[in-house]
């Protein structure tokens, strides 16, 4: 029912949006903390920490979750080979880490360090996720991030009571090594799971069935940090520093879009099973929902930044509209996806994935030489709604 799938939308929704509010009170204080150079380079960190970890997911999320629920196999077997999948991809992140960070001039030891211990964060969260969404355990998926962004509120308190001033490398501790807290959830993990030995043999399988949601998931995951990649490569820190916090308040819909993907696939993966027919109806009304919010948070997001980060921030203001409504349809396109997974039509994701990486590159080398950064707003919205009119052809052809 329509009703059921809302609820648990609002419950995953809602427990997201507390943890970005805790979160956007963490960045605040240390965008007031810091100065507008370091903030760039602490939201050029943050930004690759979030992209290159989704390097561990590489899809194999999605697929363990519709494979363990759609086919009549053993769970053990397929918990043991996603683990070891999982932990093959983490190591090859660690080389990644560093020679990028070594490319954008903000390579140290303490960095990597950091860095590395915020992978393996990451590591577990994403990994947990698999298993409770699987379960649909949607309390526990909620406290994954939970945990992680109250201990960043407890900082947030301290630096806004000025019991701690950090400098750039403490600020960038408390974002990563906040993520080993989640775990604690451990001890609510499926004692199937609990049981699982590590099992590398499926690597190579697993890799080649994710291999287009995972190109895909990484071309979309990576786009905060190819915009702060390239506003660095042609201004600078500082206007890393100010497009971020723009496109960190549009990013609301980018947890919304999370938490709709979130309730809707293993529901989905359960109707194909039972071949019934995948709902549409509920689809469109989300999407219009989705647009609706768009228009009342342009109006709120202003207020938001006003009040949050100061008169610093001013300039973010103006790329502000532009990036919410490129959000809401980069939301809408996200969750539509689940539709590929259930069918197993993942290729469809890539292909529309990277048509938006190309037209977004093209329109940003274009738009950044005329308008600075509020071409690069622009450019995100061009390719925003490509992938969404991409996305309804594909599945109309269908």
């Amino acid at each position: 029912m329509i009703s059921k799938t809302f609820v648990k939308i609002a419950a995953v929704g809602m427990g997201n949006l507390i943890n970005a509010v805790i979160g956007f009170a963490y960045l605040s204080v240390i965008a007031k903390t810091l100065s507008l150079e370091d903030f760039g380079k602490y939201a050029l960190l943050a930004g690759l920490l979030i992209s290159i970890s989704r390097l561990m997911d590489f899809g194999t999320n999605s697929i363990y979750v519709t494979k363990s629920l759609t086919e009549n196999s053993k769970g053990l077997s397929q918990s043991e080979k996603f683990l070891g999948t999982r932990l093959i991809l983490f190591i090859a992140t660690i080389p990644i880490s560093a020679f990028l960070l070594w490319f954008f001039h903000i390579l140290s030891p303490q960095i990597l360090l950091i860095f590395i211990l915020g992978l393996i964060g990451y590591l577990i969260n994403f990994t947990f996720y698999a298993f409770f969404q699987k379960e649909e355990s949607f309390i526990n998926v909620i406290l994954l991030n939970s945990i992680p962004a109250l201990l960043k509120g407890v900082f947030a308190v301290l630096i806004f009571t000025n019991n701690f001033t950090p400098d750039l490398n403490q600020a960038f501790a408390v974002f990563s090594l906040s993520m080993l807290s989640g775990l604690v959830l451990a001890f609510w993990l499926p004692k199937s799971v609990l049981k699982a030995k590590i099992d590398f043999s499926g690597f190579f399988t697993n890799i080649k069935e994710s291999l287009s949601a995972g190109l895909s998931q990484t071309i979309y995951e990576w786009f905060p940090s190819i915009n702060n990649g390239i506003a660095k490569l042609a201004r600078g820190f500082t206007d890393v520093g100010i497009f971020s916090i723009a496109n960190k308040m549009s990013s609301i819909f980018s947890l919304l879009s999370f938490s709709i993907f979130t309730v809707l696939l293993p529901k989905n993966a359960q109707i194909k099973k039972s071949r019934d027919a995948y709902d549409f109806k509920e689809t469109v009304i989300i999407s219009f929902g989705i647009l609706l919010l768009a228009f009342a948070a342009s109006f709120f997001g202003k207020l938001f930044i006003n009040f949050f980060f100061g008169a610093k921030f001013n300039d973010s203001l103006p790329l502000l509209d532009i990036l919410l409504f490129a959000s809401a349809f980069t939301s809408i396109h996200t969750f539509i996806e689940n539709y590929f997974f259930v069918e197993n039509k993942t290729k469809l994701i890539l292909y529309i994935n990277v048509a938006k990486l190309i037209v977004f590159l093209i329109a940003s080398v274009i738009l950044i030489k005329f308008y600075d950064i509020y071409g690069l707003a622009v450019a995100n919205l061009i390719s925003a709604v490509l992938a969404v009119i991409l996305t309804v052809v594909f599945i109309k052809r269908k």
